[in-house]
């Protein structure tokens, strides 16, 4: 779950460091986020009738997957357009994280086994966001974002 929401943390965190690379504006650090959120939800229903087709392990490794390319394209990207580029590619990840999850939880647990499970993945949105703004700055001081975003992955 944190990795379909990882740009958030990212963007937030890294808001001032973002803006010094990139010369840019805080709207423009905010049309990150805006473009990872639309392209979620926007690919949502689509990622999870895929995730009817392939099944919950090749769903999940696919939001592993494309998190990580996503967020290594975030890591790399030279210039705005391509943070932008990256940030939509987050979106993947972002609408599919559920749909895979959810999945997963239902074909390996019987009812009655579910909530404590669900509730758990839940939280990997709020112990990304933990995490990521505990490690993220310190590792970004010591060397750069780049560098934090790359490690966290």
């Amino acid at each position: 779950m944190g990795t379909g929401t990882f740009v958030i943390v990212v963007a937030s965190v890294l808001a001032a460091e973002l803006i010094d690379t990139f010369d840019i504006s805080r709207a423009q650090v905010g049309l990150l986020v805006t473009s990872f959120g639309v392209v979620g939800g926007l690919l949502s229903p689509l990622l999870g009738r895929l995730t009817d087709r392939i099944g919950a392990v090749t769903s999940t490794r696919g939001v592993l997957t494309a998190g990580a390319v996503a967020m290594t394209g975030v890591a790399l990207a030279p210039a705005y357009p391509l943070l932008i580029a990256a940030a939509l590619a987050t979106g993947i990840p972002n609408g599919w994280c559920n749909p895979a999850t959810n999945l997963l939880i239902v074909d390996n647990l019987e009812p009655g086994q579910r909530g404590v499970v669900t509730g758990i993945k839940q939280s990997g949105v709020q112990i990304t966001a933990f995490m990521a703004g505990l490690i993220l700055p310190t590792v970004a001081t010591l060397w750069n974002w780049r560098v934090a975003v790359l490690m966290l992955l």
